[in-house]
């Protein structure tokens, strides 16, 4: 559940009775596929994993955050997916 949420600092605090203490949460972790502005709200119910870092005072770090009830999405897939950037690069030496 959503302990506290700072919209415009971008972060928040997550609880679960299977954490032994409060959750740093970062917005850029929510999974939130086609919405915009990826923001929580205090109250609000979500599902989420964690790893033991500390951050802003706080013992444990959210990885992934999904909201109860949504399907978890991390990008958009589109007839054309392909790689988002590609590059090459010829060399060329002279006959010395």
């Amino acid at each position: 559940m959503v302990v506290a949420w700072y919209d415009e600092e971008g972060w928040g605090v997550l609880d679960s009775p299977e954490v032994p203490g409060e959750v740093f949460a970062h917005f850029s972790m929510i999974s939130q596929l086609g919405r915009g502005y990826r923001s929580l709200s205090p109250g609000q119910h979500v599902h989420f994993t964690w790893e033991d870092r500390p951050q802003d005072g706080y013992a444990f770090s959210a990885i992934e955050i999904f909201i109860a009830g949504e399907a978890p999405s991390w990008g958009r897939e589109t007839e054309n997916s392909g790689p988002g950037y590609s590059s090459s690069f010829h060399v060329e030496f002279d006959d010395v």
